[in-house]
């Protein structure tokens, strides 16, 4: 008798073993084509791994909000990935490859194209490939505009000031912007900035007496990922606001005088961005690329220790004087004229 409950025993722990392994194998071969409404949900933090035209995007504050709505079709909605818009959403194919799920679409929209390709990856991350691509009448090459006359080469250098004092005002509308101009002559012979197909911001410029162009680094450019675009007919040159946050961090133990919350009064915030807003003026094939008094006064509390250091001894006095009266200027438009390549 205990023999025999001992066999069934033993084929009752078998037959349970049997089920188990029966169950999960199923399981784990499951088809895959029924996995895909396991897609939907929010991606963020880990579980994201963005780039936007081959450079690694800042993940901190983005997210992608998935909605499967059958097996080959989905809505994507990106939070804070580009200065464009604070959120975009639209439709994307979505198709199985070899037990992987990949999504690709395009959403184009006020000379904005952007174009997505990703995939799931076996961890549930979702990595993203963005292609940003403008076509913004800024879009392209400018090349800083130079005058010569009798007092020698000098930068286009806009200057625009209206106070309380209209003397005041012409003496500084007509004097302020030949200066300038002649003190940036005097260091370099060009300067170019590209806004390129890709949405993103560069300079070069070239150096008195040399031949070659200088550029900023390519670090501090892949750091920086300076991007552009237009809003309310303004040109905005954008950094990643977790950039401004590292900034509010380090510049302080840096000592170098700059209060971050003063500068960050002055930009634009576009959502994961900070900007600073460049008014346009258009004007016989040149343009104008000029920042307005809330821009002006930080940027030249920062610059007037160097600005007065290039002046001549006997004209610093009155500069510092003129510099002082302008944070109560109605009006003070300063910026730089420019003709596209």
């Amino acid at each position: 008798m205990m023999k025999r409950t001992g066999i069934s025993l033993l084929w009752g722990i078998v037959f349970t073993l049997n089920i188990f392994l029966f169950v999960a194998c199923s399981d784990d071969d499951k088809d895959p084509t029924n996995s895909w409404n396991e897609l939907s949900g929010t991606y963020q933090e880990k579980m994201l791994n963005p780039k936007l035209n081959n450079r690694i995007l800042i993940v901190e504050g983005k997210s992608v909000d998935v909605q499967v709505t059958s097996a080959d079709k989905a809505t994507l909605t990106l939070f804070h990935f580009i200065p464009d818009f604070t959120t975009v959403a639209f439709d994307v194919d979505l198709k199985l490859t070899d037990g992987q799920y990949t999504i690709s679409g395009e959403f184009i929209e006020n000379g904005v194209t952007l174009i997505v390709n990703g995939f799931f990856d076996k961890y549930g991350i979702l990595n993203i490939d963005l292609t940003r691509k403008m076509n913004l009448p800024v879009t392209g090459n400018w090349r800083l505009n130079f005058h010569t006359g009798d007092s020698g080469s000098s930068a286009d250098v806009y200057v625009a000031v209206q106070t309380a004092n209209p003397a005041l005002d012409d003496v500084i509308n007509m004097v302020a912007g030949p200066a300038v101009g002649q003190l940036i002559a005097g260091k370099v012979s060009m300067v170019n900035i590209s806004l390129g197909e890709d949405g993103f911001f560069n300079v070069s410029w070239r150096k008195q007496g040399e031949n070659e162009d200088t550029y900023l680094p390519e670090y501090i450019m892949q750091m920086l990922n300076i991007q552009y675009t237009m809003v309310d007919d303004q040109l905005m040159l954008a950094v990643d606001r977790n950039l401004i946050t590292l900034a509010e961090f380090v510049v302080p133990l840096l000592d170098l005088g700059i209060r971050v919350e003063d500068v960050i009064t002055s930009l634009s915030y576009l959502g994961g961005y900070y900007a600073i807003p460049f008014n346009l003026k258009e004007d016989g094939g040149h343009m104008t690329f000029y920042l307005s008094k809330e821009v002006v006064i930080p940027v030249i509390d920062l610059l007037i220790p160097f600005l007065v250091s290039s002046l001549p001894e006997n004209l610093t006095p009155l500069v510092e004087s003129l510099l002082g009266l302008l944070p109560t200027a109605e009006k003070l438009d300063v910026g730089l004229v420019f003709q596209k390549n």
